[in-house]
């Protein structure tokens, strides 16, 4: 059996984020949204304020994160199961 793939995954040459290309039309209208409401949102804060808007930022980055691997988790297993499904189903 080929275990290239897994292999270098298991040692870590295999990155599936590193594919991810933030490059789309709508992913930059969203990022442009976001930039100005934070610089505006900073701009009527405090000083002293503007760091609980940085760690609110900081806590929503954080989720997202999770919400991502949780996702690619997910993905992997719904992949395994067809793949197992289709090669050692008995149905044909």
């Amino acid at each position: 059996m080929h275990r290239k793939f897994i292999r270098e995954m298991f040692l870590g040459g295999l990155r599936p984020s590193d594919s991810c290309k933030f490059e789309t039309k709508e992913y930059e209208k969203f990022q442009k949204q976001f930039t100005l409401l934070y610089r505006e949102i900073q701009g009527m804060l405090p000083k002293e304020k503007r760091k609980r808007l940085e760690q609110l930022c900081d806590a929503h980055t954080a989720m997202q994160g999770e919400i991502v691997i949780d996702a690619f988790v997910n993905g992997f297993k719904i992949g395994m199961n067809l793949a197992a499904e289709s090669f050692y189903s008995e149905e044909k």
